[in-house]
């Protein structure tokens, strides 16, 4: 990564953190997880979901994980940090699952399956409309979503607030792109390829 592009992306990130705690609002995270429910019961292509366990002000997407669990076929995980530099792994999560605190103070299942997932619901401090997410700087969905994308088809998918939108977010071409965002208003389609049903 070049000098510049970690500095705008500092600076982007701490810009992006007081944009998403002032844009929380339980009506609209509300509204974004409904929405989120509705696009999956109608993408019948995924076995595998990842979910993640929030943290701050990221959008809970644990109904929609509990919705996957009771309602559907799917198998549903949540990603495992194995140490600085390495890809997250991804266990496999029910609702009565035992949670543990594990990296950066993330609930973990202490057991379950490990599971490679065909569709990973992403948390991100800002998004733009070209698929570009900014995160926390650690690389670990870049990391992933890269190394799973080498082996099969995975698809990335978003959630946000719909403040949390920039014209255009400083990217490298090691940073993963989401193929969909998911918004409070709307579901926004960046790779429709990827996302179109056989």
């Amino acid at each position: 990564m070049t000098q510049a592009t970690e500095i705008r992306k500092i600076a982007a990130r701490k810009a992006a953190t007081r944009r998403r705690q002032r844009a929380r609002n339980p009506e609209h995270e509300a509204h974004a997880v409904a929405r989120l429910i509705t696009w999956l019961d109608n993408q019948p292509l995924y076995s595998i979901v990842a979910g993640y366990l929030a943290i701050g002000s990221e959008i809970n997407p644990s109904l929609a994980m509990s919705h996957l669990h009771h309602f559907s076929d799917c198998q549903v995980c949540v990603p495992v940090t194995q140490g600085k530099e390495l890809p997250l792994r991804f266990r496999q999560w029910r609702p009565d699952s035992t949670l543990l605190p594990g990296s950066f103070g993330i609930d973990v299942p202490v057991d379950g399956e490990w599971l490679t997932p065909d569709l990973v619901i992403v948390p991100l401090l800002a998004f733009d409309r070209h698929g570009t997410r900014l995160g926390y700087g650690g690389g670990y969905y870049d990391r992933s979503l890269n190394r799973l994308r080498v082996e099969k088809r995975v698809i990335a998918v978003g959630i946000a607030f719909a403040a949390q939108e920039n014209e255009l977010l400083p990217a490298e071409e090691f940073d993963a792109k989401l193929d969909a965002i998911v918004t409070e208003q709307e579901m926004i389609m960046i790779n429709s390829a990827a996302l179109r049903i056989p």
